[in-house]
């Protein structure tokens, strides 16, 4: 039984994270109970951790009573006793009673924590054996220990963390059940650790990019963040379980290439500025979003995407013309994330209602409008039967927004990676990875995350 994805998934009150990534390489490695007589630097050498670390973490874990430890003599032998060390009882038994987490990704979790070692560097380099990995310093010029994130090696509590995420990450990578609050518990990471150790795993690429949660009141729950993992990084694997689509393209029709959670504040802007409304946005959605700061027009734009998403996923075939019960459906989606606003007398009441109804109805269009976007650039790979797979829309940059578009793709195709209408006359580029397609497209198409951008 895994149980070592209990303890991944067990918040553990004033742990260190290399702390706790000891007891979870422990419990994956031994399972409840390790009863050989061993050294300490024998069961670092199990575990594929540094001897230091490792001592330190079972003292720590002994005396906080996750586990307990056992002096053990070997028969013949003079000198200091090995020890055995089990899960603490009540530990354990909460590990066997409760049921064990659905985890997608559970091969790359375990390359996590049980290695090879997992490098620090970017997305091009190494990985499974591929590239050249050369010998980094694990003493200063002064003999004191380089600390495993500057040897070159991503850290334990980075390791951790990243685990952490993958554990909640659906098919595609996507995270988006696990807030911050309940991520610091997971890992042990202080609030601002976990943000600074975050934009560092985005500039090494293993995670694309990141939405951040918000609270607000057009949103009828705290919309927590968002992360976009890179599973496709080369220290992790090379083949991540689907494939990339990504479209280019030079042709604007003045609004194609700017974000429709863009549009909607540029056009509450132009609204301050000017009583008349001259923009496709009408005014009950304008008003709905007038207080609203910027960073609730990212989460806009994100849940639109998602939205989108689900209907190239069920409904590619007939998006021109939606039957009746996929627009109930996307409303009924559009609902259960918005916040009708409350009314302050009878008669905003009644007008609230029909405002509500234009507001839902503009959503509707603008997931629409976006899906049928994605869906007419795409196929023009009239060989991909789409109809048979399933799709997730990755976040692009401001700065090019629809000019350059990414799907992630799951299902029985064997394209690869494909980059379609990538000059001006149009063709099909491919890639048999994802690391193989140059750095600059893929920050160009939302793969990666611009160094700035991360900061």
């Amino acid at each position: 039984m895994s149980y070592y994805l209990g303890v991944l998934a067990m918040p553990f009150k004033s742990v260190e994270p290399e702390v706790k990534f000891v007891l979870v390489a422990f419990v994956q490695h031994f399972g409840l109970a390790d009863g050989e007589s061993r050294t300490v630097e024998a069961r670092a050498g199990l575990l594929g951790l540094p001897v230091r670390v490792v001592a330190s973490a079972l003292a720590q874990l002994v005396d906080s009573g996750w586990l307990v430890k056992q002096a053990m003599s070997t028969p013949g032998s003079s000198g200091r006793p090995n020890h055995s060390y089990q899960v603490q009882a009540d530990l354990a038994a909460d590990l066997e009673a409760t049921e064990v987490p659905i985890v997608i990704h559970e091969r790359l979790i375990k390359r996590l924590i049980a290695g090879p070692v997992i490098r620090a560097v970017g997305p091009d380099e190494g990985g499974d054996g591929v590239g050249e990995v050369r010998p980094l310093k694990s003493v200063e010029e002064f003999g004191k220990p380089v600390p495993p994130g500057r040897r070159g090696n991503l850290s334990l509590a980075n390791r951790l963390l990243l685990a952490a995420l993958m554990s909640r990450a659906d098919a595609f990578g996507v995270v988006s059940s696990l807030g911050n609050v309940e991520l610091v518990q997971l890992t042990g990471l202080a609030p601002a650790s976990l943000r600074q150790r975050v934009r560092k795993l985005m500039g090494l690429g293993f995670i694309r990019s990141y939405v951040a949660g918000v609270s607000c009141s057009i949103f009828s729950r705290k919309v927590i963040s968002t992360y976009f993992l890179n599973l496709g990084h080369r220290q992790l694997t090379q083949a991540p379980g689907f494939q990339i689509f990504c479209h280019w393209t030079l042709e604007d029709n003045g609004r194609r290439f700017q974000h429709h959670g863009d549009r909607l504040r540029n056009d509450v802007i132009a609204a301050k500025k000017s009583s008349i409304n001259g923009s496709m946005t009408p005014r009950p959605v304008l008003r709905f979003l007038w207080r609203q700061r910027p960073e609730v027009f990212v989460v806009l734009q994100l849940l639109l995407s998602r939205y989108a998403s689900y209907l190239l996923s069920h409904h590619w075939s007939n998006l021109e013309t939606p039957a009746l019960h996929v627009n109930d459906e996307l409303r009924r989606m559009i609902c259960s994330d918005l916040r009708k606003p409350a009314p302050s007398t009878p008669l905003d009441a009644e007008r609230g209602e029909g405002d509500w109804q234009v507001i839902i109805e503009h959503f509707c269009e603008l997931v629409l409008e976006l899906a049928e976007e994605y869906r007419s650039r795409f196929e023009q790979a009239d060989w991909i039967f789409f109809e048979w797979l399933e799709f997730c829309i990755i976040p692009v940059s401001d700065v090019k927004a629809y000019e350059a578009i990414t799907l992630l793709v799951l299902g029985s195709t064997e394209q690869g990676c494909l980059i379609l209408g990538h000059d001006p006359v149009g063709g099909v580029e491919s890639f048999t990875y994802e690391a193989d397609i140059p750095m600059g497209q893929r920050y160009e198409f939302g793969l990666l995350t611009p160094p700035r951008a991360g900061r």
